[in-house]
């Protein structure tokens, strides 16, 4: 029990963000309060979560995915029923070490809120974060789930469901690490190795032919 609870201490909610899948379009957010003064670390988060929901308006996504990007990653639980036009993405920025399963689980109440609320004008909405009403119940559920003293947690940790997984650089091509170029060849080098070798060749022939 006492392991259990360590691990659900892992579980930090940096960075919620709702869109729809179909072009990415902001639809609520979230940003944890206690993030500190690593603003500029929150920052690079943002545009990576906003290029990952651009991608998967054009690469239909599982409904688990678990996007890698070092010590951090990416969770996200797609739904939305069978109109692709109405699909919704729920994204949370969580560390490595925090145990998944809790992270899907709080993206599902999330999602199935959000869908009661709100799903009926996904597929309408024309105003970027035009749900932002949502982030009431969004810091309510954030709250509970941070919680390591709560029941659920104990219980919700251990859910088992599919998941893919991928790097981010796999998932946005502009995150693929350049391989460096080539080292530059060295032609005076070369010559002047060239040179040497015939030198030496030539002397060898002279003694040759003294010795004879």
């Amino acid at each position: 029990r006492e392991s259990i609870n360590r691990e659900i201490d892992l579980l930090m909610l940096k960075f919620t963000l709702i869109f729809r899948v179909r072009d990415g379009m902001p639809l609520a957010a979230s940003v944890d309060s206690n993030y500190g003064g690593q603003q500029a670390n929150l920052d690079a988060f943002k545009i990576q979560a906003r290029d990952i929901s651009k991608e998967l308006g054009s690469h239909p996504p599982p409904r688990l995915l678990t996007v890698d990007t070092g010590d951090d990653c990416f969770h996200i639980l797609t739904s939305g029923g069978a109109d692709p036009d109405s699909s919704v993405s729920f994204l949370t920025l969580c560390e490595q070490k925090s145990p998944s399963a809790l992270a899907f689980s709080f993206l599902e109440d999330l999602a199935n809120e959000f869908q009661n609320l709100y799903g009926g004008e996904v597929k309408s909405c024309q105003r970027p974060y035009q749900f932002i009403k949502f982030d009431t119940f969004l810091q309510k559920t954030k709250k509970l789930y941070m919680d390591s003293r709560s029941h659920r947690n104990l219980v919700k940790r251990d859910a088992r469901q599919p998941i893919t997984r991928k790097p981010l650089h796999l998932l946005v091509p502009k995150y693929k690490k350049k391989e460096p170029p080539p080292s530059p060849v060295n032609y005076k080098f070369i010559a002047i190795m060239v040179a040497a070798g015939l030198a030496f060749i030539v002397c060898i022939y002279l003694l040759t032919t003294l010795l004879s």
